[in-house]
C-alpha cells in the first residue's frame, strides 16, 4: 500500500438463524402456522404509527379468531368444522379465516359473539391499539 492508501475492514455480515415456524393442524385439518399465518405483523418500513396499529390489530384479530376456532372444535366437534360450514378454503387469506371463525361461531354458539367482541376490545385496549379498526368480524 501506498502512504496514502488505507483499507478499511468491513465487518463481516451476521448470520440469523433461520426462522422456524411451527404449524398446528386444526381437527378439521386445516393447517395454520402456530405464529403469523398470514403476515399480518409485517409492514413496511418505514412504517407510520398508524401502520404499526393497523398491524398490530389484524395480528390481535388473528390470534383471539385462532383461539376460538380450536376451542369450538373442542365443543362443537364437526359442526364447527369448515367444510361443514361451505367453506371452501379458509386458510387462503385472513377475511376467509375470519368468515370461517365468524360462520363457526354463528352457527354453533352465538351467545358468545359479544363475549368474543369484548375479549378483542379488551386486547386492542392491552396492547394500545389507536385507531377505530370497528369489531371483529364487522
Amino acid at each position: 500500500m501506498g502512504d496514502h492508501e488505507y483499507k478499511i475492514n468491513q465487518p463481516k455480515p451476521i448470520k440469523k438463524a433461520v426462522t422456524i415456524e411451527m404449524l398446528a393442524i386444526l381437527d378439521d385439518g386445516v393447517h395454520i402456522e402456530e405464529g403469523d399465518h398470514f403476515k399480518l405483523r409485517e409492514v413496511a418500513s418505514p412504517p407510520t404509527q398508524e401502520e404499526l396499529d393497523f398491524a398490530l390489530d389484524q395480528y390481535l384479530q388473528y390470534i383471539i379468531c385462532k383461539k376460538i376456532i380450536v376451542a369450538l372444535h373442542k365443543i362443537c366437534g364437526e359442526k364447527a368444522y369448515y367444510y361443514n360450514l361451505g367453506i371452501i378454503d379458509p386458510v387462503n387469506n385472513f377475511t376467509n379465516f375470519k368468515e370461517y371463525v365468524h360462520k363457526a361461531i354463528l352457527e354453533n354458539s352465538p351467545e358468545i359473539i359479544d363475549i368474543v367482541e369484548k375479549e378483542y376490545q379488551m386486547a386492542r385496549k392491552a396492547n394500545k391499539v389507536t385507531g377505530d379498526y370497528g369489531t371483529l368480524f364487522k
